[in-house]
């Protein structure tokens, strides 16, 4: 029972991260700034993200692997994982720009993940992950290179 319990309380915590992601990126903080400020307006997203997401990088790890080893492993097709990969491509966008802009370590796991999952957006990559994924030939559990 107390797998499940921390599995509940890790979607919780991954439903709200994403959650706030979108609130931050949609609903700025700079209602009084005009845009004659745009990277100031930046910088003050970012930093509330960064603030989010850099304590819980080990659950956010744990979460793309449960999605890549279980949610989009048991998708029968393309179309069924649309959504997992969808949550996948919010995940690499946020890691990116905290890696890259922020500076931030992170795992030689994720960076892995940064890299592999660049262009979540191209339906081609899509299909070829799925398929590695479905296949057990994509390295989910993130080997140190």
């Amino acid at each position: 029972m107390a797998f499940a319990a921390n599995r509940k309380e890790r979607l919780v915590v991954m439903e709200n991260l994403i959650k706030l992601i979108d609130q931050i990126k949609n609903k700025p903080i700079y209602d009084k700034i005009t845009l004659q400020f745009p990277s100031l307006i930046k910088e003050n997203e970012n930093h509330r993200i960064k603030n989010l997401i850099v304590p819980n990088l080990r659950l956010i790890e744990e979460e793309i692997n449960l999605l890549l080893s279980f949610k989009i492993r048991n998708c029968n097709n393309l179309q069924e994982a649309k959504k997992y990969f969808d949550i996948l491509q919010k995940i690499q966008e946020v890691l990116a720009m905290l890696f890259f802009k922020e500076k931030i370590e992170i795992s030689n796991k994720l960076q892995k993940f940064i890299r592999d999952f660049e262009r979540l957006d191209d339906g081609w990559l899509r299909e070829n992950l799925f398929n590695e994924i479905k296949q057990g030939s994509y390295n989910y559990n993130f080997m140190e290179p």
